[in-house]
């Protein structure tokens, strides 16, 4: 898959937002619905493009994905591995959780090109922070409050997607600077 094909398919989860979005700024009826729906639709675009990212850059950049320390290419390949009663090494799929793979992801970037660099020290990393916290709130909600978001809560939502789209993109630059031929 090329570079472009990845942007294609993420282009498919980001309308899936621009949508909500647009759900959520069409009334103020069923307000609480329509911001779990844009939630769930966030989350789907960046663990996606996350996931499709870490799939297919060891064929996209093979001369950086090389030069890369083992625990970065195991983390890109969502493996790990350990030792059975056996004594023999054993592969197993590795499951991180979404804030930690998130945050794992952009690192991984800011190591394999030189014209990429992430911060993890401002607002707007912040307001991911607070993304993951509501969308974890409404996934495994302990009371109703949980399934009410507020537009402070929303505001949080659709700063940390601008956020990540901005990220993505200086990402994607990086891969087509240093994309095989």
């Amino acid at each position: 898959m090329t570079i472009q094909e990845v942007i294609n398919l993420g282009q498919i989860l980001k309308l899936d937002v621009d949508m909500a979005a647009d759900y959520v700024n069409s009334s103020d009826e069923n307000f609480a619905f329509k911001t779990r729906v844009y939630i769930r639709a966030v989350a789907s675009w960046i663990e996606g493009n996350i996931w499709m990212l870490k799939q297919e850059i060891p064929d996209m950049v093979p001369k950086k994905y090389n030069q890369l320390p083992l625990e970065y290419k195991l983390y890109l390949s969502d493996m790990d591995w350990s030792v059975g009663d056996n004594g023999k090494p054993k592969i197993k799929d590795k499951i991180l959780p979404t804030k930690s793979n998130v945050k794992t992801f952009f690192n991984t970037m800011d190591i394999l090109f030189d014209d990429y660099t992430v911060s993890f020290d401002d607002k707007d990393y912040q307001h991911l922070l607070s993304f993951y916290k509501i969308r974890n709130s409404m996934m495994h909600p302990k009371d109703i409050n949980e399934l009410i978001i507020s537009k402070e809560q929303l505001y949080n939502c659709e700063a940390a997607a601008v956020w990540v789209k901005n990220e993505f993109v200086k990402v994607t630059n990086a891969i087509t600077k240093h994309q095989k031929p």
